[in-house]
This record gives C-alpha cells, structure tokens and sequence, in this order.
C-alpha cells in the first residue's frame, strides 16, 4: 500500500482500493481462456508500454487487445 510500485493481478478485489493507495493496480481482462504464452505476451508488451508512459493514475484494466485504460477514482462520502 505504501510503495511506488505496479501491480498486475486478475483479482477483481483490487477495484475498491484507498484513493491515498501509492501504488499503481492494474487489473488484467484478458480471458483465461488463451494460452498461458499468449496472456504473457499481452502482459508483458502492455506493461512495456505503460512503463514508458508513466501515466499518473492509480486504477487501470489491461484489455485483451493489449490496452490500459484508467479508471476514474472517486471518494466515497
């Protein structure tokens, strides 16, 4: 919770974390259904990308098709 780091996982759990969370989530879509290479290549070619990037946000989905998108984090009241 308090690193500078990304984290890659398919846990759903991740998408209700603390708006204060310093490491960046990103939650990946692609279907278990493909081949364990091919998930693979998808992670890693996506997180090449999006290491280059360094987008600011904190909450992102990895698409089957290799995009991050970022999620909109709003504070609950």
């Amino acid at each position: 919770m308090a690193e500078e780091l990304v984290f890659l996982t398919n846990d759903t759990e991740f998408e209700d974390h603390p708006a204060d969370y310093r490491a960046q989530v990103v939650i990946s879509r692609v279907p278990q259904r493909l081949p364990t290479t091919r998930r693979v290549e998808i992670w890693f070619g996506a997180l090449e990308g999006f290491l280059k990037a360094k987008p600011a946000g904190r909450l992102f989905d990895l698409h089957e098709n290799g995009e991050i998108t970022e999620w909109t984090i709003h504070e609950r009241r």
